[in-house]
């Protein structure tokens, strides 16, 4: 799922393992940012790869055995639509 924030998007998962809900959270975001930035699926995985924050969220050996895991971009990210001059 997506939360927004003020400042951030958040896309959230939950799996047996820590690795998985990562992979899921970050499918997500990859989805959210091609959709909010008209972008390809290379370019959104490169902003998560550089940008996004894994968050780990809830974990439970009681309650059935699961994980939790939140990816944040934030909402100052802009598409300039130019290379980047140092």
């Amino acid at each position: 799922g997506v939360v927004e924030s003020a400042e951030e998007w958040l896309t959230s998962a939950r799996a047996e393992h820590w690795g998985e809900a990562l992979r899921l959270a970050w499918t997500e975001m990859v989805a959210l940012l091609i959709d909010r930035y008209d972008t390809t699926y290379e370019y959104a995985n490169m902003i998560v790869g550089t940008i996004g924050d894994a968050r780990p969220g809830f974990a439970t050996g009681y309650m059935g055995g699961y994980v939790t895991c939140q990816i944040a971009v934030t909402k100052e990210l802009r598409r300039t639509g130019e290379p980047y001059k140092p």
